[in-house]
């Protein structure tokens, strides 16, 4: 979830505070306490059977989390290089940084924000594997643990590029103008899927009943929390709609580019 301010954590908090009494209004043999709201992301949450709704990216779910869990629905929202319910990533580098293209950074140093991300991992190893030679393109691939981090690391010259989601970018260029001012985009990836919301099979509401309800309380929030998110809407998904995550992948495997490197 993009919530890694308090703006935004607020602004998550009152979106999804009426969600119980909505959905309890529909039917009210599926939820008979409140619903509790997390902002970490452990895979011990997505595995718990008593996981109502929980936001992950799609190269998580396609690769790990489809067999045990339900697609529900993909925010959509009215941020550059987001379309509808897809979006993309930005390659930033730093703001004094000459190179123009993505292929001016073989044998730069890369920032990644984990490796089980479609966008800061697999976009990137799809757009470096063209341009990759005997498997390489990069000199070296860091881990930084966040978008955030990942920011930082190219701003402070420990590493070159990286591949920021639009989505974080917005945020991230908003509540820090420092590290905006430190940083610039130099490309954009490829178009996929937005980063879903899925429950847990053991969970049986109606997918619609809950898509609606995601929706009333979009229509209820206040202009200031709309603001901070930038949510349009809620809008269904369908697994095949991340397909395109694992052909990405597979084609750089194809170029015999499987990692990252």
């Amino acid at each position: 979830m993009y919530a890694f301010t308090e703006p935004l954590r607020n602004a998550w908090t009152a979106l999804l505070s009426p969600l119980n009494e909505i959905v309890a209004q529909t039917d009210d043999s599926f939820l008979t306490s409140a619903l509790q709201l997390r902002f970490d992301t452990g895979s011990d949450i997505y595995r718990s059977t008593q996981l109502f709704l929980g936001h992950t990216c799609g190269y998580p779910y396609m690769t790990r989390w489809k067999q045990s869990h339900r697609l529900v629905c993909v925010p959509e929202f009215e941020i550059p290089g987001c379309s509808g319910t897809q979006y993309s990533s930005w390659f930033i580098c730093r703001s004094d940084d000459q190179r123009s293209s993505f292929e001016s950074f073989a044998g730069a140093i890369a920032a990644i924000n984990e490796e089980n991300s479609n966008s800061g991992m697999n976009v990137l190893r799809y757009q470096a594997s063209k341009h990759a030679t005997n498997g390489r393109f990069f000199r070296d691939v860091n881990t930084s643990g966040s978008h955030t981090q990942s920011m930082r690391a190219v701003a402070a010259g420990d590493a070159d590029i990286a591949a920021i989601d639009t989505i974080s970018y917005h945020h991230i260029v908003k509540s820090d103008p420092v590290l905006a001012n430190a940083v610039k985009v130099m490309g954009q990836s490829v178009y996929t899927t937005g980063l879903p919301f899925i429950t847990h099979n053991s969970e049986r509401l109606d997918r619609s009943v809950l898509i609606d309800a995601l929706n009333q309380c979009v229509e209820q929030l206040s202009d200031t929390n709309r603001e901070h998110l930038k949510l349009i809407r809620f809008s269904e998904v369908k697994e095949a709609d991340y397909d395109v995550l694992i052909r990405l992948e597979t084609e750089a495997i194809a170029t015999g580019y499987p990692t990252l490197s």
